[in-house]
């Protein structure tokens, strides 16, 4: 009997012990998993992107995440070429290491045309990984691919032309509302309206008057001269 309970015993604490094992191992899965989740939230999140502005390519160095990245390198295949008055020259964002990004932070560098990128990759296509780390010294490595073969041959408004005509709108309301505007159409009181009627109306006079002594001096003297008759 004794030895029937014994080995009753010791099966109950063999389950016993199996189960508590199952439990602390789901524990430990859930620990980890919520300690995944908190680092997802809090990490640094870097990316790199060839942005467009109209017919001009940016190179865009952004961090969405919640954290600082530290000793962002991008490295692009094949590498990219920036342009100043037809100059070539490096991209740095693309080329140099970024010590500090904080989150947030949006670092933008113009690249060069369209043109000049077909001139230069006539794929139009980069392959690329960012890398950085974040506080406490943890690896990211992430690989991405940037396309603008679909851009080729695209047209582009030129958004120039309406900011300089509202800046010319702007100005002229300007002028209008200050000082320094004179109208081409200029309003009177009543009394100088009939200031300058009368003013007028004295000229006309004085040129009616002139005209008709003109007219009286030519008669005199046409009475003057002796007519000349054909001899008989």
């Amino acid at each position: 009997m004794i030895e029937m309970l014994t080995a009753l015993l010791v099966v109950v604490t063999t389950v016993y012990v199996y189960l508590t094992y199952l439990i602390l191992r789901s524990t430990k899965d859930s620990v980890q998993a919520m300690d995944r989740q908190v680092s997802a939230i809090v990490r640094p999140y870097a990316h790199f992107d060839l942005s467009s502005a109209g017919p001009l390519i940016n190179a865009t160095l952004h961090n969405t995440g919640q954290s600082a990245a530290k000793n962002v390198q991008v490295s692009l295949t094949p590498e990219l070429t920036g342009f100043s008055r037809d100059t070539p020259r490096p991209v740095k964002i693309a080329s140099q290491t970024v010590t500090w990004l904080p989150p947030g932070k949006r670092i933008e560098e113009f690249v060069c045309s369209f043109a000049e990128m077909e001139n230069t990759n006539p794929s139009m296509a980069y392959q690329g990984t960012i890398q950085y780390q974040d506080q406490s010294g943890v690896e990211y490595r992430e690989h991405f691919v940037i396309d603008h073969s679909l851009r080729r041959g695209f047209h582009y408004i030129n958004q120039r032309e309406p900011q300089r005509e509202l800046e010319g709108i702007r100005m002229e309301l300007q002028k209008i509302t200050s000082h320094s505007f004179c109208p081409l159409v200029r309003t009177i009181t009543e009394e100088q309206y009939r200031q300058r009627n009368e003013r007028r109306a004295r000229q006309e006079a004085g040129r009616t008057g002139a005209r008709g002594d003109s007219e009286d001096g030519e008669q005199s003297s046409a009475d003057d001269i002796p007519s000349e008759r054909p001899p008989s």
